[in-house]
């Protein structure tokens, strides 16, 4: 997965111990969005429906994804 690179983006240092880790705000506040988005797709009813026809596209792509490269 690529990070943007372009405009103006909050970064924040988290220093624990022997970590040092650099985050993007604005890159994560995007990604909690299409998840919260995701998980509000998957409850409700055409997500039901769509996994008993057998042609639910969204959720099976992120899985198989997923699947093939493991973190």
């Amino acid at each position: 997965m690529e990070l943007p690179t372009s405009g103006i983006q909050k970064e924040k240092t988290v220093d624990s111990g022997d970590l040092n880790v650099k985050m993007n705000l604005d890159y994560l506040k995007d990604v909690r969005k299409k998840y919260k988005k995701i998980q509000k797709y998957m409850k409700s009813s055409l997500f039901a429906i769509k996994v008993m026809d057998g042609n639910e596209k969204v959720v099976s792509k992120l899985l198989k994804e997923f699947e093939d490269n493991p973190l």
